[in-house]
């Protein structure tokens, strides 16, 4: 594969900030990934003014940037969306990120084209997504 493209994750309060604690912690520091923060003091133009930053330091040279947010529809879903859609076809955003889809694209995205880590992403988002039914003693997947 090409060049790395770059991954911004934005979500309200720690979420950012916990996901990168997470990364670290079983990957390692990894290149092209910034995390955005977004408070209760922040203005949502403050957001996207950080999350341009962001993609500033990671897009350069790559095949593009992944943006992954907390949640659809909240103020770092709208403001990543807002920026993505001015670096058109290599910019992607995917909501409902978790630490099961974060860890695989890590491990992936030297070999996996954006396009393919967007699918990839969302399939390992949602396989990670598990109930344990104490009942039966077991992980049920539904």
């Amino acid at each position: 594969m090409g060049a790395l493209f770059g991954i911004v994750i934005v979500g309200h309060g720690q979420f950012a900030t916990g996901l990168r604690s997470v990364v670290e912690m079983i990957a390692g520091d990894q290149p092209a990934i910034e995390y955005v923060s977004f408070h209760p003091s922040d203005s949502v133009d403050d957001l996207q003014a950080r999350i341009r930053e962001a993609v500033s330091r990671v897009s350069g040279g790559g095949d593009g940037v992944l943006f992954l947010v907390d949640l659809v529809g909240g103020s770092p879903f709208q403001a990543s969306a807002t920026v993505a859609s001015q670096h058109g076809e290599d910019a992607v955003v995917i909501a409902g990120a978790n630490v099961p889809m974060i860890l695989e694209l890590v491990m992936r995205r030297d070999t996996v084209s954006l396009r393919e880590a967007v699918r990839v992403a969302v399939e390992t988002g949602r396989s990670g997504i598990v109930r344990y039914e104490a009942a039966q003693g077991r992980v049920e997947r539904e």
